[in-house]
């Protein structure tokens, strides 16, 4: 087995492991993803999509402040979500001007942007972030095949479900506590 398809398939692992922790609303998903996403940047700088690479970078870093701040600190996660926009906008810019070449360059800075601003919203429990995980799991599915990335791709079949069941967890709690209220 070649070296580069078992840090994919341990980052599938983790990854996986990420998205069901986090519609079940655990805070260890946040590591989970930490850890996934560090492999998933060593086979995206494998295979030279700078695009992918940026991304995992960028949720590296709201893995860690969702590691810290997820359902914790109201005041902090505010000051944190700021920050990260800021990250997110960083990455953004830098994943068109280093991509702009690539073959894919529409499909995978599309799905960059989809992915960054879903974990922002995640961070934020905003239900926007869980629809805009489906969307980047759709388009990481395409970007998967054509990279030749057949365990990242098979992740992401695997875990729409979880992100329709953190949609629908995160609905159902917010139903809850509006009936709470009265």
């Amino acid at each position: 087995m070649n070296y580069f398809t078992f840090i994919e398939i341990l980052g599938s692992v983790f990854y996986l492991l990420q998205n069901i922790s986090l519609s079940l609303e655990k805070r260890i998903g946040w590591l989970l993803g930490l850890i996934g996403a560090i492999a998933y940047f060593i086979v995206a700088i494998h295979k030279g999509s700078f695009a992918y690479s940026v991304l995992e970078v960028m949720n590296g870093i709201i893995f860690i402040f969702g590691i810290f701040v997820w359902q914790k600190y109201e005041n902090v996660e505010r000051k944190v979500t700021l920050t990260m926009s800021v990250l997110a906008l960083i990455g953004i810019f830098f994943v068109f001007f280093l991509n702009l070449g690539s073959p894919n360059w529409i499909l995978e800075n599309l799905m960059v942007i989809v992915f960054v601003l879903g974990i922002v919203f995640l961070v934020l429990r905003n239900p926007i972030g869980w629809i805009l995980y489906i969307l980047g799991h759709i388009l990481l599915i395409a970007y998967a095949y054509l990279l030749g990335t057949y365990f990242i791709l098979i992740l992401q079949v695997v875990s729409l479900p979880f992100a329709f069941l953190g949609y629908k967890n995160f609905k159902l709690k917010k139903s809850r506590s509006l009936n709470d209220q009265f």
